[in-house]
Parts: C-alpha cells; structure tokens; sequence
C-alpha cells in the first residue's frame, strides 16, 4: 500500500472529527452558515455526531433559523430519533410555515412511530406547499431551486436542479453566473463520491475564472479522492504547487495554504521524496500548529522510516489535541508494542475499539498484540470477534489458526489456516503454516502437498 493511500487511512477518523479541510487545519467555522454548511457536508459524509455539533453551533448563534432547526432535525431523524426530530420539524414550521421538506421529513417521523394519521396530513401539507413553489422557468430560478435544496441536503435532487439550469443559460455571455453553478454542482458531486466529474466542473468554472484559487484548490480535493479510491491517473499535485505558490493571495485564509502544504506533502511522500515533505509539513504546521492532518502525516512518514520516537512526538501531540481518532490510537499502539509496552499499546487498542467497535481489522489488530503479549485466550476472543464483523478478513483467519496452533489445537489451526487459504491462495505462509499443523496431527502426505504448493506460489 502506498503511503497516500496509508495516509488516507490513518487519518480517516481525524478528518471525521475535523470535519471541513479548514477545521482540520485549524480554521473552525464561526458564523451560522458556516456552522450549516459544515453540518452539511457532514451529513453529506454520514458524519451525525459532527453534524449534530454543528447545528447545535448554528442555533445557538441563530436560535430562530428555521433551516438549522430542519437540518438538525434531519439528523435525528437519520440517527433513529424520531420524536426529537418531530420537535425539531415542528418548530421549523412555525418558523417557515412553507417549508414544505419539514412537513415532508415530519411525516417520515410520525410513519416511524406509527402515527399514520398525523403522517399522511403532513404529506398533504408537504404536497400542497411543493406544488405552490410551481416548477422554476429561467436559469436564474432553477439555480435558486437547486440551492434551496443544496442547503437543506436534498443533494440528488439539487444535481438535477443545477443541470437544468445548466441547461437553460449554458453560456457565460448570456448574462448568467454559469460559473458559480458549475463549482455548486461539483460540490454536491465531490461530497457524494463522485469525484472525477466533480473534477470537469471545477475546470468548466476555472475556465469562466481562472485566477480562482478556491475552484484550484476545490479541484486538488477531488484529484485527491481520486488517487485515494485507486485511480492515479489524474495528480493534484500541480494545484496543490499553484495554491502554495500563490499564497500572497490567499490574504486571512491561511487554512487554504495550510491544506495545500500538507497535500503536497502526501504526494512527495509517495514518491519517497521524504526532505521535501517533511519541509511542506512544518510549513503547515507554522502556518496552524493545531493541523491535525499535519501532525499524523508527519508521524506517519517518520514512522515509515523507522523514526519511531520522533513519530511518537506527533502522535502524541494529535492525541492532545483530539481524542477521536482510531488511526492515530492505533499508529501508537503499534509503537508501544515494538517497544515491548504491552500495558500502553493495549490502551491505545482499547481506546481505538471503542470508537470504531465495528471495524474487525482494529479488533483483529488488538488479537495481534494481545498474542505478542502471549495472551492466547484474549487474542482468540479479538481475531473471533473480527471475523463475525467482517467473515472475509484473511488475517484474522490466518492469526486465530495461528493462535489455536499456539495452544495446540491443531485440527482447529488447521479449520482457519484451510478458510484462509479460501480467501487468499496466494500467501505462501499460510501453506506452510498448515503444513506445521498436518505434520503435528501426523498426515505427512497432506504436509507434504502445502509444502509444495508453497513452493509454487514462491515461484509465481
């Protein structure tokens, strides 16, 4: 795995926790749209606990908007809570009696919780209010429709809107702002992963305003999703170069230059050209010493060269600032474990578990130290735990037949090491390993066979 993509990982749940780039780099939002923004993309991101954070931030600093009521509401919904939700909706109606998407969700809520009259007479208000908004007939309008519905996270239906605007005013010169629908619409595209044709509206409104550093920048976080997902075949790194480049301009956004620095950063890495990343990250870093993204990168690049106390020092520093990420937690523990600190790596694994109870390769990776630690019983229940969450995990496959075979259970190592195989018949070890186990069981014959079959995988 290549370290972009190790560095995606890593700071999965920093980003989570960060939300916007800007809040990662230690610029928050501050004013109510801001906040509703925030919450947004979010949402857009399955992020509720962050989305809920920042409508909350929104109403304290707004208490009668009637959008950060209908949002906030949106997210209990989604989160299960369907009778705060209907507090929420309820009272953005009173606030906007024709907000027609807050008698629309009302009713979702009321059908949740078996109020099927009160659920159909919000239909009907909801249709009613729908149908008086009449279906927009210039560009200018349809542009308004796709932002009303942008904001209130309506995303597909926001795409339609601004491709018929799109539609209707083409053309720059026909006196609408074509460009400002094109950087909308790749937006909505970049935040519902759809990165590639977020890219070609980014360069369609770059085309209508070339010096836009924003569309540049909007540009190299789509680039990057993509390079994330697998696909290299298109680099931010020239962008990411403009923006740094073009700094006088960014005037009291240094957030910007901060996320440029630290996505140059990702790149040069990749290609091993460690001194120069290690130079754009403490550029970063002076820039914003809060950059979480900065400080993971950096431990994560250090940790790569085998520099594991000066990786410790960022990881540490991250952990500071931010309890919530499961990669760093784990990037730690992986440390402290080389280091023979069973007591403090398990800490960290255990810290790790608890914010992502359902990801079996945390859960696997914990079985791993707990058999370092030569605590059989515990690994089984960890490696056990993982393959109920995720049944096609080779490794935890691979380390519970390991595990079984510590303890001598050799026709069990043997069931394990067998599905392992099923899913991976490539690793030359897990052949080997069987083979250990048939010997021990005395099927030489059948030793013999993973013996050779290692050979040939070797050889492939």
């Amino acid at each position: 795995m290549n370290i972009s993509a190790r560095f995606a990982l890593v700071l999965a749940v920093a980003i989570s926790f960060c939300g916007t780039p800007s809040r990662a780099a230690g610029f928050p939002p501050k004013t109510h749209d801001e906040f509703v923004q925030a919450g947004n993309e979010a949402f857009a991101n399955r992020q509720l606990n962050e989305a809920m954070r920042d409508f909350n931030e929104a109403l304290k600093i707004a208490p009668s908007s009637a959008l950060a009521r209908l949002m906030r509401g949106t997210v209990l919904l989604e989160g299960g809570d369907d009778a705060k939700a209907i507090v929420d909706f309820t009272a953005a109606i009173l606030l906007a009696p024709s907000e027609y998407l807050a008698f629309q969700r009302r009713a979702v809520a009321n059908e949740n919780m078996g109020h099927a009259a009160e659920a159909a007479s919000d239909k009907q208000l909801a249709a009613a209010r729908q149908a008086a908004l009449g279906t927009p007939t210039t560009a200018l309008k349809w542009q308004d429709r796709g932002i009303y519905l942008e904001t209130r996270s309506e995303f597909a239906a926001a795409i339609a809107a601004y491709d018929a605007a799109l539609q209707a005013a083409p053309d720059f010169k026909r006196g609408f702002d074509t460009k400002s629908i094109y950087e909308r619409r790749a937006d909505l595209l970049a935040n519902t992963g759809a990165p590639a044709k977020a890219i070609t509206d980014y360069a369609q409104a770059l085309l209508l305003d070339p010096k836009s550093l924003d569309l540049v920048l909007k540009r190299a976080r789509a680039k990057s999703s993509l390079n994330v997902s697998g696909n290299n075949s298109v680099s931010p790194l020239e962008d990411f170069t403009t923006i740094i480049d073009r700094a006088a301009e960014l005037g009291p956004n240094p957030g910007w230059l901060g996320e440029a620095y630290v996505g140059r950063a990702s790149l040069l890495a990749d290609r091993k050209e460690f001194p120069a990343a290690f130079k754009d990250l403490d550029a970063a870093l002076a820039l914003a010493p809060k950059n979480l993204q900065a400080l993971a990168l950096r431990a994560l690049i250090n940790r790569r060269q085998g520099k594991n106390e000066e990786s410790l020092v960022d990881l540490n520093a991250f952990v500071s600032l931010s309890t919530t990420s499961v990669g760093v937690y784990v990037q730690r523990a992986l440390i402290y474990g080389e280091r023979g600190d069973y007591a403090k790596s398990l800490a960290d694994y255990d810290r790790a578990v608890a914010l992502a109870p359902k990801q079996a390769r945390v859960r696997s990776d914990r079985g791993a130290m707990y058999f370092a630690k030569g605590d059989m019983d515990q690994a089984l229940l960890d490696f056990s735990a993982a393959i109920l969450l995720e049944p096609t995990l080779t490794s935890a496959w691979n380390n519970r037949g390991a595990t079984y075979a510590r303890q001598g259970q050799w026709n069990s190592a043997i069931s394990d090491y067998t599905k392992a195989i099923e899913l991976d018949p490539a690793r030359r070890s897990t052949y080997l390993n069987r083979a250990i186990a048939y010997r021990k069981i005395e099927t030489p014959d059948l030793a013999t066979a993973d013996e050779a079959k290692a050979k040939e995988v070797e050889t492939q």
